[in-house]
């Protein structure tokens, strides 16, 4: 009995302490298992909003040389627990021109969560070039190409695995970022660039359930390539990756596997639950001489061999789709376009806008 009110005393003070820091519009209230929650209260969304503004910095920083450059971020905000956390960008500005040098390199570093490893670099202003690369906890960013106008690097696409779920039901959990840029012969210290680069909210609101697959993160096939990567996850494939009419073709079956391992991944955070048994709702139709796709809501989703036109069965209705090539057979594997609409199709719903074409290493990104 003294423990449990004990307990119950840390709890309050513990949250009132934590809210109080914040000033955050909660009230704390208690649940059937006697568990403390926070339900909003009036001026929640006003918070979030002040919340998601002070994600948003900028860090003017002096070099060792003497010159200066400037560090601009802007973070991400999640509700609920996320599988990624995707901050909208991080830039660096150089106030005048060859402060950016060849061989020079800036790390970016954050205090919990994995960088995945592809990550985009693009020249905003001037002419000056980078490459960037995720290695776990940290980005490293080298200058390959010294500025010779002022310029700007922006670091976009970025992606941090949260390793796991939020388990505290009543406060935020921030991922903080750092930064330090390393010159031939001396280096800043490590700089705090963000307190806030990505959060997550407390995860005991409100249950979610999917009926369609649940994808968290970046999947990537390449072209002539025998794997595809799932943040950062080799996967092998049943077949071959391949050029046909400027469309790249993968298996079927590998394509489900890996939207199946993610949506296993997003609820239980381990990417080794998959079995062949998995495998057993993906049936060869000889008759329509086409691949169904059954799920336990009485749905079939169809791959037709020869023929641009796809298609979701429901009880009591057909949608069908046209895709832009055909789905094939080559060395006993079925193949389908990796497209908007083949991916429409298996997820559910419409994912344009989480597509990117990479046509100089010739590989798609699917990034949700």
């Amino acid at each position: 009995m003294k423990f449990c009110c004990l307990l119950c005393i840390f709890l309050l003070l513990f949250t009132n302490s934590t809210f109080a820091e914040q000033s955050t519009p909660y009230v704390i209230r208690k649940g059937v298992t006697g568990k403390p929650f926070a339900m909003r209260s009036d001026g929640y969304e006003e918070y979030i909003e002040n919340y998601k503004a002070s994600q948003i910095t900028q860090t003017p920083i002096t070099l060792s040389s003497g010159e200066n450059i400037t560090i601009f971020t802007k973070g991400v905000f999640r509700r609920y627990d996320a599988v990624v956390l995707q901050p909208e960008y991080i830039k660096i500005k150089e106030e005048k021109a060859g402060t950016f040098k060849k061989g020079d390199c800036i790390y970016f570093e954050i205090d919990k969560g994995i960088f995945l490893n592809d990550v985009f670099t693009e020249t905003t202003k001037g002419n000056c070039k980078a490459t960037a690369s995720g290695n776990g906890s940290y980005i490293k960013l080298e200058i390959t190409q010294t500025s010779t106008i002022p310029s700007e690097i922006t670091l976009n696409r970025t992606m941090i695995l949260s390793e796991g779920e939020n388990n505290s039901g009543i406060e935020m959990k921030d991922f903080s970022l750092s930064g330090k840029y390393v010159q031939a012969n001396a280096s800043t210290e490590n700089i705090l660039l963000n307190a806030r680069f990505a959060t997550m909210e407390w995860a005991n609101i409100i249950c979610i359930e999917y009926s369609e697959p649940r994808f968290e993160g970046r999947l990537s096939f390449s072209d002539n390539s025998e794997y595809c990567i799932l943040n950062d996850n080799i996967i092998p494939l049943c077949g071959n990756v391949y050029s046909k009419q400027e469309y790249i073709m993968v298996p079927l079956r590998s394509l489900y596997h890996a939207i199946k391992m993610n949506t296993y991944y997003c609820y239980n955070y381990n990417y080794n639950l998959y079995t062949p048994d998995e495998y057993t709702n993906i049936l060869w139709d000889a008759e329509q001489y086409a691949v169904k796709i059954l799920y336990d809501n009485n749905t079939a989703k169809i791959f037709q061999c020869n023929s641009n036109i796809a298609a979701i069965e429901y009880d009591t209705h057909t949608k069908t789709t046209e895709l832009p090539v055909s789905p094939e057979i080559k060395n006993n594997v079925f193949y389908v376009p990796l497209c908007v609409q083949t991916l429409n199709i298996l997820f559910g719903r419409d994912i344009r806008q989480h597509l990117f074409w990479d046509n100089e290493n010739k590989t798609m990104y699917i990034e949700i």
